[in-house]
């Protein structure tokens, strides 16, 4: 599909600029807002599936408006509004592991050491906080898995009251699988393509979305501040994110006035790098008029290594300090000393990542922590170690299964993990209802699933379509310099390698990443009781962290001009 160039917010006056970000680099053919070459501005700009699923074929010109405030235009205009308003407004910046993981990579870093120089990054633009999501995950994480075992455990006593009865037909409030809801691309697609399936989806926030639930409420208190004066800035590695960010769900009414959004503006991996690249004056080289976006990108993510570090903001940037929780002794592999070897000097700092070590892949973690917690709650297992995987397909590994089986070899639950846009069609056939379903007042469960974690991004959100690209091959006749290493990438890297490079930067950190169970965090366990005040899965946690759904089935097919949408007909596939 091809869209028409989005209109860009005002650009600040030059003195603004020049005093936020630097001088203005020299180039005349930036690299798009869409991480696409252009050759001028009155090009279009092409935008694939890939980029952005949530469109369903089109994006609406009302979702089009909403975009033009998740730009790199508009963040820097915010923050020049913030630092001349004398302290009566903020910007407060929240970054995603998985994006802070692709630019630590880009730039050659430690997971520490990249989240200290973005923070010194943004805070010498005038942002007052510089957080990451890790914190927001788990509350996530925590209301995720208490919500599915309210679930299995409704849906079974429901299923055995059916039988006993011998009525089949009669739907349940609870059904099964439950899945999983921190995809925007996927909810969106639900919505607007298959309603059928929008019972079946998690109301739990995305962990975007509950840290700005924390910023705009919690955070503002902190800074004195109403939650309109506080401009909220996520960087993501996906463009749906900026659709999140922009539903009515996820805005506060603050008095008379127009509601708050929790979260103002999405930037991309891609656009930070674009900032990195502006403020340093990396130039982008050309050829045949084009400008290189892969080349350009993992330049400007490059000079992030030239920002000076700041220390970070506290439990909610996922700071450690102390005695670390683990010793080298408790390293069993050779990687695992490597990792830890290249920042040996901050053995008194960490961040704090994923809940464990032994797997969850690199969008949360959302099937193992949820899988491991329901087995000890519902079943009494403890299921210590890497989980047991399985891919049906040997073709298809963003399809995978995991079962719980009792001594005897009786199923008791089975999760899937389903990542990309194949695997996301073939699940709603199973489980939608169809015609004849709904005729005679049931459901269907043909996945055969309890659980399913889904990524609209193959690979999941490592992989995302607004993360770096893989570094390209070096061209024939390069010039190395002699006296630096030679580069591990020197003929290009592919997807699939890039991602496996970014789950160890995402799970390690260079050893600087440290694993903690949610319910292991002090902070959080300090918010239920004085914020919320509830539990997990209180009134107060779902008034907070939980979210609705809606069947915009008709919006979607009147933007496609009463047509199906072109998102629903194409097969995509992943391109390793």
């Amino acid at each position: 599909m091809i869209l028409n160039k989005r209109s860009k917010a005002p650009t600040p006056t030059p003195a603004d600029t020049t005093y936020l970000f630097g001088p203005t680099p020299t180039t005349n053919k930036p690299i798009g807002q869409w991480g696409i070459e252009k050759k001028k501005d009155s090009d279009a700009i092409k935008v694939s599936l890939s980029d952005c699923l949530a469109c369903s074929g089109c994006i609406t010109s009302a979702e089009t408006v909403l975009l033009e405030a998740q730009s790199i235009d508009e963040f820097k205009q915010q923050v020049a509004a913030c630092a001349q308003s004398g302290g009566r407004r903020a910007v407060v910046v929240s970054i995603a592991p998985q994006s802070r993981a692709s630019l630590a990579y880009a730039a050659g870093l430690s997971t520490l050491d990249a989240a200290k120089r973005l923070t010194g990054f943004f805070k010498a633009m005038g942002v007052a906080r510089v957080y990451d999501t890790t914190a927001a995950r788990d509350f996530s994480l925590l209301e995720a898995r208490e919500e599915f075992v309210e679930r299995f455990r409704a849906s079974k006593a429901a299923n055995d009251d059916q039988n006993n009865q011998n009525n089949q037909n009669s739907q349940t409030p609870n059904p099964l699988p439950v899945l999983a809801s921190a995809c925007p691309g996927w909810v969106c697609y639900a919505e607007k393509q298959s309603p059928a399936v929008l019972p079946h989806i998690s109301h739990v926030k995305s962990p975007q979305q509950i840290m700005g639930t924390v910023v705009k409420r919690r955070v503002a208190a902190a800074l004195g501040l109403d939650p309109g004066a506080v401009f909220h800035v996520a960087v993501m590695p996906c463009y749906d994110k900026k659709l999140e960010a922009s539903r009515e769900d996820f805005r506060e009414g603050e008095g008379d006035g127009a509601p708050v959004p929790d979260v103002d503006c999405v930037l991309t991996t891609g656009e930070v790098a674009e900032l990195l690249a502006g403020a340093f004056g990396v130039t982008v080289a050309e050829k045949d008029g084009y400008s290189s976006e892969a080349g350009g990108l993992l330049e400007g993510a490059g000079a992030l290594a030239r920002c000076d570090p700041a220390p970070l903001d506290g439990w909610l940037a996922s700071l450690g300090t102390g005695v670390r929780p683990r010793t080298m002794a408790d390293m069993d592999t050779d990687a695992d000393m490597d990792d830890a070897d290249v920042d040996a000097s901050n053995d008194d700092e960490w961040v704090w990542g994923c809940d464990s070590k032994d797997g969850g892949g690199g969008s949360g973690g959302y099937l193992e922590h949820v899988f491991r917690y329901a087995a000890k709650t519902v079943f009494g297992v403890v299921v210590d170690g890497p989980l047991e995987y399985v891919v049906p397909r040997a073709r298809n590994p963003d399809l995978k299964e995991v079962v719980l089986r009792d001594t005897d070899g009786v199923v008791l639950m089975k999760f899937a993990q389903a990542y990309g846009f194949r695997n996301i069609q073939n699940m709603v056939r199973k489980i939608k209802p169809t015609a004849h379903d709904i005729h005679l007042g049931g459901g269907r469960d043909g996945c055969g699933y309890d659980y399913v974690e889904i990524m609209a991004c193959p690979s999941g959100c490592l992989n995302g379509g607004g993360q770096l690209p893989p570094p390209p091959a070096l061209p024939a006749g390069t010039m190395l310099d002699p006296s630096a290493p030679m580069p591990a990438t020197l003929g290009g890297m592919t997807a699939k390698e890039l991602v496996d490079e970014l789950e160890t930067r995402y799970r390690w950190g260079g050893g600087t990443v440290e694993a903690r169970a949610p319910d292991q965090s002090p902070e959080v366990a300090e918010a239920y009781r004085e914020w919320v005040m509830g539990g997990v899965g209180s009134e107060g946690a779902r008034a907070l962290f939980h979210t609705r759904y809606h069947d915009r089935g008709a919006e979607a097919a009147a933007a496609a001009g009463g047509t199906v949408a072109i998102a629903a007909q194409l097969k995509l596939t992943s391109d390793w």
